[in-house]
C-alpha cells in the first residue's frame, strides 16, 4: 500500500455544546497504523451553499482516494429539542427558562442525519470517489443508516478492519471477510463479520491533530462551553450491563476491554505538555466491574499533579456509578476529579430494577451529596465560603460562575425520568429522597430527559402499549420512523397527563423548581409587585412595618453588602419616589432592585403576620412563613396539595371563609406563596406530591418543617 489517502469530513456538529471531533483523532491513530494518511474537514460554520465548491477545492488539494464520513449523532438524544414550550402570552410576565432552553435559545432544532445525506448528495455530485459512513449514530441503526443515507460502504463499530483491508475494499475483492464492513451489490445490502476492536494500543494525539484542535476553537470561541473544551481521551470500550434505554453494548459489545494504563499516562503527559490538562474520559462508566480501575486512575492523577503547577494540574471527569465511598471520592477529588454528568435514572429502586440500572438509590443520593461536601471544603481550602442560594443570586444572577471549571459537574446533574417505566410513584419517591437531602438548594441546574430515544432494536418496547412519536425537519411525523429521532414517553404518565406536550411542561417544572433552583434565577419581583399592588398601597403597607420592627431586613439577605445598604435606603425615607424604583428600577440596577423588591415583600408580610394568620391558618403556614428560614418548595407544595387540588379551589376556599377579612395584604401573601414556590396545582399532579392516603390532612409533620 502506497499513499493511500482517504478526506474525513463531519457535517454533524451540535450547535450547542459543540465540539472537536473526537472521530478525527481515533480514526487518524488506526488509519495510520496502516499507512493511510487522513485529512480532516469540519463543515460547522460554512454556509450549506458553499460546501460544493469548498470541497473540490479541498479534494484538488489532497486527491483522496476514498471519502469518508463520519456521524457520531443521529440526533440530540432530548424530546425536548422537538417539543420546543411557546412563550407566556402573558403581557410583559418573565418566562421562565429552563437551562436546555436558555442554551437552545436561537438554534433550529438538531437533525444530523438529514443533514449529512444533503453533504452525501453534494459529494456524488462533485467526485466519482466511494464514500463510506461510520460513527457511534450510524453504528446504533447501520442498515438504516445505509438505506437513508445511500453511501458506497458503511462501517459499524471499529474502522481497524477497513482500513487493515483497504486495498481490497477500493479494488471491490473479498469484502464479505473484511470486519464491520456493510455495502452494497446492486440492491442487496451485504455485511462482513462483526467485531468488536479494542481502545488504541497507542497514543492518538500528535502534533498534527493538536495543532487542528488549535484552530477549530479559535475559530469558533463563542460557541464552545467549558465541557466542550475538554480533551476527549478513550480508556475504556464496551459495557456488559444492560440498560433498557442504553445503545454502548450494541455499538461496542458487552465485554470490558480496557486500555493500558501507560499508554493513558503516555497520553495525559503529551496533552499536558500542549496546556491541555481538563480531560473527559471516555467510556461508558469507569467502575462497571467494581470501583479499583477508577482508583488506580486516580492514583496515577496525583503522581502526575505532584510534578506540576497548579496551573498546569490535571482534571478529569466522566461518567461512573455511584457507588464510591466518602474515603473513595477523597481520594479521587484530591487526585483532580471534578465528578460525572451523570444521567440518574430516579430514585426508586423499583424503577432501576425494571429499567436493569445496577445501581441503587441509597448509593446515588449519597455520592451526590457527599460531592456537594467537598465542593465545599475545596472552597473552605481555598480560603472562600460557599454562598448561600440567596447570595448566588445576588453575586452570579445568571449563574454562569458556577459553572467554573472545578464546578464542571458539581453545579447540576441530570435525571432520567423519562424511562418508559416512570410512574407518579417514581416521581414522588425521587422527590422525596432528594429533598430530604436538602441538596435542592445546593444545584443551581437539573436537566430530566423526558422520554427513551428508541431505535428499532431496543427490547421491552410494545408499540400496542406504548406511545412512539417521531419528529422529522418539517414537524411530527405521521408515522414511526426510526431515522428520524424517535421517542417512547412513560406510559403512566401519558395516561394521567394525555400528551408528550403535558410531560414537558411536568419534567420542565419539577427541574426548574424541585430538584434544583433555577427558578429562583429568574423570578422578577418588580414584576410581582407591579402586578400584585402599586406603589402607594405597598408604600402605605412598608411604613406600617418599619413601624413595628427594626432592623427591617429578613433572612439570608441580610449578608448581600449591596441590597442592605439600598434597603437602610428604603428605610431611612420611603417616599414614593423610593418606593417607585421597587416598581420600575433604574437602568443598571436591576438585579438590585429586584432582590430588594423581594426582601421588601417578606418584610411587609412578616411584620404583618398577626393579621395575616387566618390565612396561614387556612394554608397550614408555619406561623414563621414568610420572613425567615422557609420550608423547600416541595415541603410547601406537599403541604398545600394535602388540602387542595387546584388554585381554583385554594382560592374558592380563601373566599369562602367565614369571618376572614379579605385584603390587599391576605391577597399579596398568597400571590407570594404560588410565585415564590413556582407553585402549579393541579388535580393531575397531586400524586406526584402525595399517596391519597394523605389527602386531605393538615399541616406538615415536625421532619417536613426543619
Amino acid at each position: 500500500m502506497k499513499n493511500r489517502r482517504v478526506m474525513l469530513i463531519n457535517a454533524c456538529n451540535p450547535p450547542v455544546n459543540l465540539t472537536y471531533p473526537y472521530s478525527f483523532v481515533q480514526v487518524g491513530e488506526v488509519a495510520d497504523r496502516f499507512g493511510i494518511v487522513i485529512q480532516s474537514i469540519e463543515l460547522f460554520g460554512i454556509p450549506e451553499n458553499e460546501w460544493a465548491q469548498f470541497l473540490c477545492s479541498r479534494q484538488e488539494e489532497f486527491r483522496p482516494d476514498l471519502i469518508g464520513v463520519t456521524l457520531r449523532n443521529t440526533d440530540s438524544m432530548l424530546s425536548s429539542d422537538y417539543i420546543r414550550r411557546p412563550r407566556n402570552r402573558e403581557y410583559l410576565c418573565p418566562f421562565q427558562a429552563t437551562f436546555l432552553e436558555g442554551a437552545l435559545e436561537g438554534f433550529s432544532p438538531y437533525f444530523p442525519v438529514h443533514t449529512t445525506r444533503r453533504l452525501i448528495k453534494i459529494l456524488r455530485r462533485i467526485t466519482d470517489l466511494p464514500v463510506v459512513v461510520g460513527g457511534y449514530g450510524f453504528s446504533v441503526m447501520p442498515e438504516r443508516m445505509m438505506d437513508f443515507l445511500r453511501p458506497d460502504y458503511g462501517v459499524r463499530g471499529g474502522p481497524d478492519g477497513f482500513f487493515e483491508n483497504f486495498e481490497d475494499i477500493l479494488s471491490r475483492q473479498r469484502l464479505l471477510e473484511v470486519p464491520n464492513l456493510l455495502y452494497w451489490e446492486g440492491e442487496e445490502l451485504c455485511a462482513g463479520p462483526l467485531r468488536f476492536f479494542g481502545p488504541a494500543p497507542r497514543r492518538e494525539y500528535n502534533e498534527e491533530n493538536i495543532r487542528d484542535r488549535a484552530r477549530f476553537l479559535a475559530a469558533r470561541y463563542l460557541p464552545i462551553s467549558p465541557l466542550s473544551r475538554s480533551v476527549p481521551l478513550e480508556i475504556i470500550r464496551g459495557c456488559p450491563n444492560r440498560c433498557a434505554y442504553c445503545s454502548e453494548p450494541l455499538v461496542k459489545g458487552r465485554q470490558l476491554q480496557y486500555r493500558d494504563r501507560e499508554v493513558i499516562r503516555e497520553e495525559i503527559e503529551f496533552l499536558g505538555r500542549h496546556g491541555l490538562n481538563l480531560l473527559w474520559f471516555i467510556c461508558s462508566e469507569m467502575n462497571t466491574e467494581g470501583n479499583q480501575f477508577m482508583l488506580e486512575l486516580a492514583e496515577d492523577m496525583i503522581r502526575i499533579n505532584e510534578k506540576r503547577d497548579d496551573a498546569e494540574k490535571v482534571k478529569w471527569y466522566g461518567y461512573y456509578l455511584l457507588t464510591l465511598s466518602p474515603d473513595e471520592l477523597g481520594l479521587l477529588r484530591r487526585s483532580g476529579f471534578l465528578g460525572g454528568w451523570n444521567d440518574i435514572v430516579s430514585l426508586d429502586d423499583s424503577n432501576l430494577s425494571r429499567m436493569g440500572f445496577p445501581c441503587q438509590s441509597k448509593n446515588q443520593i449519597e455520592n451526590l451529596f457527599q460531592m456537594t461536601v467537598f465542593a465545599r471544603d475545596d472552597l473552605k481550602r481555598k480560603g472562600k465560603k460557599s454562598m448561600t442560594p440567596e447570595e448566588r443570586l445576588f453575586y452570579d444572577p445568571n449563574h454562569r460562575g458556577t459553572f467554573g471549571m472545578d464546578n464542571i459537574c458539581n453545579r447540576g446533574w441530570s435525571l432520567f425520568l423519562g424511562n418508559p417505566e416512570t410512574t407518579a410513584e417514581t416521581i414522588r419517591i425521587t422527590l422525596e429522597k432528594f429533598d430530604r437531602k436538602g441538596l435542592a438548594d445546593y444545584y443551581d441546574v437539573c436537566f430530566i430527559s423526558r422520554a427513551t430515544r428508541v431505535y428499532d432494536y431496543i427490547d421491552g418496547i410494545d408499540p400496542e402499549r406504548d406511545r412512539l412519536c417521531s419528529f422529522t425537519p418539517s414537524g411530527a411525523a405521521a408515522t414511526v420512523d426510526y431515522v428520524n429521532p424517535t421517542f417512547c414517553f412513560p406510559h403512566d404518565l401519558l395516561a394521567r397527563l394525555g400528551s408528550p406536550e403535558e410531560i414537558e411542561s411536568l419534567f420542565t417544572l419539577l427541574e426548574n423548581t424541585y430538584f434544583s433552583r433555577h427558578h429562583l434565577f429568574q423570578k422578577d419581583w418588580n414584576w410581582f409587585l407591579n402586578r400584585n399592588s402599586s406603589p402607594a398601597r405597598f408604600g402605605r403597607a412598608f411604613r406600617d412595618a418599619l413601624s413595628r420592627a427594626r432592623p427591617p431586613f429578613p433572612g439570608d439577605l441580610s449578608r448581600l453588602g449591596e441590597v442592605r445598604k439600598f434597603f437602610d435606603y428604603l428605610s431611612g425615607d420611603p417616599c414614593p419616589e423610593r418606593i417607585g424604583l421597587l416598581f420600575n428600577p433604574t437602568p443598571g440596577r436591576k438585579h438590585l432592585l429586584n432582590l430588594a423588591a423581594w426582601g421588601a415583600i417578606r418584610f411587609v408580610l412578616s411584620q404583618h403576620r398577626e393579621e395575616l394568620a387566618p390565612v396561614r391558618q387556612i394554608l397550614a403556614l408555619p406561623d414563621s412563613y414568610p420572613g425567615g428560614v422557609e420550608p423547600s418548595e416541595f415541603r410547601v407544595a406537599r403541604l398545600i396539595y394535602r388540602r387542595f387540588d387546584s388554585e381554583r379551589q385554594l382560592r374558592k376556599a380563601l373566599r369562602s371563609e367565614p369571618g376572614l377579612r379579605r385584603g390587599k395584604l391576605e391577597d399579596l401573601l398568597l400571590e407570594y406563596l404560588l410565585y415564590r414556590n413556582n407553585l402549579v396545582l393541579r388535580p393531575d399532579y397531586r400524586p406526584f406530591f402525595l399517596t391519597e392516603d394523605s389527602f386531605g390532612e393538615s399541616g406538615l409533620d415536625d421532619e417536613e418543617l426543619t
